[in-house]
Parts: C-alpha cells; sequence; structure tokens
C-alpha cells in the first residue's frame, strides 16, 4: 500500500480539501490536536476531556481486554484509565504524547484489575477442607 492511499485528504478552513496529508502530518496533527485539548482539559474544560475519552475510548478497551481477556473486567480497566487520567491531568507535565502516558495508564489499570479479581477469587473462594471436617 502506498502513502498516497493511506493518507487522510485534510480540509483547510479557507478552501475546500487540499492534498493528502502524509503518515507524519497526520501524527503530527493528532499530537498537536491532543496537546490543544490536554491544555483545555487542565484549565477545567470538560468538554475537552470528554473528546479525548471519546477519541481514545476504543483503543484503551481493546488494550484492556487483550490484557484482561474478560469484557467485564477490561470495561473496569477503561473506567480505572479514564479516572486516573482525569485525576493525574493536572500533574501531567507534557513531556510525552497524551496517548503513550494513557497507555500505560491503561496497562497498570488492566494489570491491576487482573491482581484485585484474583486476590477476591482466593478470598471468597469456599474453603472444602472445613466441609470435610464438619462431616465427620
Amino acid at each position: 500500500m502506498d502513502q498516497a492511499s493511506t493518507a487522510q485528504p485534510h480540509k483547510s478552513k479557507c478552501q475546500g480539501f487540499r492534498q493528502p496529508l502524509s503518515e507524519l502530518e497526520l501524527s503530527m496533527h493528532v499530537k498537536s490536536c491532543d496537546r490543544i485539548l490536554v491544555l483545555r482539559a487542565q484549565s477545567g474544560e470538560h468538554s475537552a476531556f470528554n473528546a479525548l475519552v471519546r477519541r481514545y475510548r476504543h483503543c484503551v478497551m481493546k488494550l484492556s481486554t487483550r490484557y484482561t481477556r474478560n469484557r467485564a473486567a477490561a470495561e473496569d480497566a477503561v473506567q480505572n484509565t479514564f479516572l486516573k487520567a482525569y485525576w493525574g491531568l493536572q500533574l501531567s507535565r507534557g513531556d510525552a504524547a497524551f496517548y503513550s502516558w494513557l497507555y500505560r495508564i491503561a496497562v497498570n489499570s488492566a494489570k491491576t484489575v487482573l491482581l484485585l479479581r484474583a486476590r477476591d477469587a482466593r478470598v471468597f473462594m469456599p474453603d472444602t477442607r472445613n466441609d470435610v471436617s464438619m462431616e465427620r
């Protein structure tokens, strides 16, 4: 597949469609849009954070599903990811691209969900040793 067929057309505000963006231009455009949304969200604009959630929810869900192999657990991990991102956004220095930062949060959230579910399975497992001793 050549670059021209994978590039997305870009609509200018003043003119109609212009030449399709290259992969590099498209990547830079997405990063700058993310940076603007992050800055707006850091200043308290909830709709900017909601736009980031809409943009990345599907990617985070796919990542979480790969880790947990369970839709309900993945949904918990996605919710935790965006909660941590929301509260952590104020502390973010912006050194990394938003998705790189979000990706790391998502991986850690998925691992945490797995650990908690494994712990809960051990804690709430019926103790069959007591059942045998009670029969005697």
